[in-house]
């Protein structure tokens, strides 16, 4: 996959459903809020449940820590469809480690604390078994802040609470014990 910018969480979440329509497992994917409750066979279902802020990005752009959850969700017409659900969160969760969906590494963390378990949707009243797998990511959006974040010569600081504009130079003081 190719790296693209990260603009808006909503390039997350494409990135999150090509990425499972490219592993070839054989489900449709959906909008976990678009979810109408039919299932006809497999589904994926991708729910951004929150995000939180987090630590800025090295170029400046501000931090969020989203919290994503993929449905596993197995129509109950299929032989075994809750051990199915169980197989098909196991397939989700290994595609999740170690992914940061084809963007950026300077704007999208690995996944943290995965874990899978029975979904809300386990006993579907429309007919399906479901399981889940969720994680948190860290993700910075947006334009860079900062010009150019391999400045060479002596690191520099700036505290964010002291500070007007990131473009500033005159914003920014040399760490101490670091002169050249």
């Amino acid at each position: 996959m190719s790296s693209r910018p990260l603009d808006k969480v909503s390039d997350l979440f494409f990135a999150i459903g090509d990425a499972v329509v490219a592993a070839d497992l054989g489900v449709q994917v959906g909008n976990y809020d678009d979810f109408s409750g039919q299932v006809t066979d497999a589904t994926v279902l991708i729910e951004i449940e929150r995000t939180t802020p987090a630590q800025r990005g090295k170029d400046g752009r501000k931090g969020h820590r989203l919290t994503v959850t993929l449905h596993a969700v197995v129509a109950r017409l299929r032989p075994f469809h809750s051990l199915e659900a169980a197989n098909l969160a196991t397939c989700l969760e290994r595609l999740a480690t170690d992914n940061r969906w084809g963007l950026p590494g300077r704007q999208v963390g690995l996944p943290e604390d995965q874990n899978s378990g029975p979904s809300m949707f386990q006993t579907g009243a429309e007919g399906y078994s479901a399981w889940a797998t969720s994680w948190t990511q860290w993700i910075s959006i947006g334009p860079e802040l900062l010009e150019d974040p391999t400045i060479s010569g002596p690191p520099l600081v700036a505290y964010a609470w002291e500070v007007a504009d990131l473009r500033d130079p005159s914003q920014y003081q040399q760490l101490e014990g670091l002169a050249p």
